[in-house]
């Protein structure tokens, strides 16, 4: 725990925030101002609690004192308001400590292949598997929700597979109107279709030798599924407008946020080629089944969207209100919110007015998150503070006199901790 002084003239107001904080088992002295200023001479305190008044004094003492972290409230001190301040630091510190220790832990984890980015036994089993897949010529299917990062292991299949000098092309089927995802695959001659003024490969000739990704590969006609189906039979195509026939060298990987075996039932994607694509396949959970990698993820975003020297850090409102809420659009959203919340913070500490509105816990009762699904800061604080003390654990493979070192604090009090939390083996 930090070392506290409490600087406060009036007597009784500082007897009874000493008190406060003693009873909290918080290290602590106060003292009046004349004497706070030699006791800061000769001791050394990680916080100070001061009241001030008028305002403008405190800005004056924020540039005298040279103490870590420096609280001023207003004359005369209430307890009440020191004890909750000293708390709000205590969960600061706990939450950039979550940061520095997932970041940590997980760098110094075995590599399993970025670009993506978690340690949760969720993603891991996912990661534990891309090697076995990306040792054949198999085709690969990958479900998922938009935005947990199917594309992203596409890239780690085929820079892990025997192609990987050879092309990785991407298609979104469900970019091109039905008309042009023939003409976008298979090429077209000349004249083809209205359009056509020349010819043009399509993307099966681009990824010769290489891998084809077809991302959203549910939003193919009916027709196209056919002609790739044949491709995928055969290695042969027609690109439209000629007879001549085109073969092919392609490993294929798709890729849908859609549950194909339903539209097989629907009628609208073809049995034979559900089958014929899901040799192998992969499911990429959301983001809220893996919620131990949100400190990781947040981590890894910071560092991704701001310098180091002006990298913010997170409020623990703003940490609770990420906490709580189920990122529908999963990884993606996270990074779009923490990337949003980099630039208007601008170096400084990231609160709720920063972050999207759907995110934040105190938007209107229209938007996504309802009062009812926002945990209490503790609540909120306690899950992740169990997932700081994993991570620690888990660099330090369940040494806990390493992880109590690499936590900062005593074995003895890591081991209170990890009790109070539950996660000390039985």
């Amino acid at each position: 725990m930090p070392r506290i002084l409490v600087i406060e003239d009036d007597r009784e107001a500082r007897d009874a925030a000493h008190g406060a904080l003693r009873s909290l088992g918080h290290d602590v002295v106060a003292a009046d101002a004349s004497t706070a200023l030699a006791l800061l001479a000769d001791d050394r305190f990680e916080v100070v609690v001061a009241g001030f008044e008028p305002p403008r004094r405190a800005d004056r003492a924020r540039e005298a004192l040279a103490v870590p972290e420096l609280v001023c409230l207003p004359q005369p001190l209430s307890a009440a308001a020191v004890v909750e301040a000293v708390g709000e630091l205590e969960q600061r510190a706990a939450i950039q400590k979550t940061l520095d220790v997932a970041h940590r832990a997980s760098t110094a984890a075995p590599d399993l292949g970025a670009p993506v980015v978690g340690r949760s036994p969720e993603i891991e089993l996912v990661l534990g598997r891309v090697a076995a897949v990306a040792a054949t010529d198999a085709p690969v299917l990958l479900t998922g929700e938009s935005g947990t990062g199917k594309e992203l292991l596409a890239h780690m299949i085929h820079e892990r597979s025997a192609r990987r000098d050879r092309p990785l092309v991407i298609v979104n089927c469900a970019a091109f109107p039905e008309a042009l995802i023939e003409a976008e695959l298979f090429g077209h001659e000349r004249g083809a279709f209205t359009g056509a003024l020349q010819k043009r490969d399509g993307k099966f000739k681009a990824a010769e030798g290489g891998t084809l990704f077809l991302d959203e590969i549910n939003g193919l006609s009916l027709a196209a599924q056919a002609k790739l189906l044949r491709v995928l039979q055969d290695g042969r195509f027609h690109p439209l407008g000629t007879n001549t026939e085109v073969a092919v060298d392609v490993r294929l990987i798709s890729a849908t946020n859609r549950e194909l075996g339903s539209m097989v039932a629907e009628g609208t994607f073809r049995g034979d080629l559900y089958y014929r694509i899901k040799v192998l396949d992969l499911d990429v959970p959301p983001l809220r089944a893996r919620t131990g990698d949100l400190p990781v993820l947040v981590s890894h975003f910071l560092r991704k969207h701001a310098p180091a020297a002006r990298r913010p850090t997170l409020s623990p409102r703003a940490w609770a209100a990420l906490s709580t809420y189920p990122f529908p659009g999963n990884v993606r959203e996270l990074e779009h919110a923490i990337q949003r919340a980099v630039v208007l913070a601008r170096g400084f500490e990231i609160d709720l007015e920063h972050l999207p509105r759907e995110i934040s816990p105190t938007i209107s009762a229209s938007a996504t998150l309802g009062d009812r699904d926002v945990k209490p800061l503790s609540e909120a604080v306690r899950v992740f503070e169990r997932e700081y003390l994993r991570h620690a654990l888990e660099a330090t493979h369940g040494n806990k006199t390493q992880a109590a070192r690499l936590l900062g604090m005593s074995r003895k009090h890591l081991w209170e901790k990890l009790r109070r939390l539950g996660l000390l083996e039985r």
